[in-house]
């Protein structure tokens, strides 16, 4: 688990994936990595992929 505090600049750090629905977000490791996660609590995230930005993008992993 991965716990997440949240702040002024979480809007222009983290990026809500479409669906927006499913409720899935998004950050940048580095210019070509990206890791998925989707909140499961108030404070906490389950990552669901880590990779390269060309290749994570699972929508089954949205659900």
């Amino acid at each position: 688990m991965l716990e997440i505090s949240t702040t002024a600049t979480f809007d222009r750090l983290f990026e809500k994936l479409p669906p927006k629905h499913h409720g899935v977000w998004s950050f940048r490791v580095d210019r070509a990595y990206r890791i998925v996660f989707k909140f499961i609590g108030d404070n906490q995230a389950e990552l669901r992929s880590i990779g390269h930005h060309h290749s994570i993008y699972d929508y089954d992993l949205f659900r």
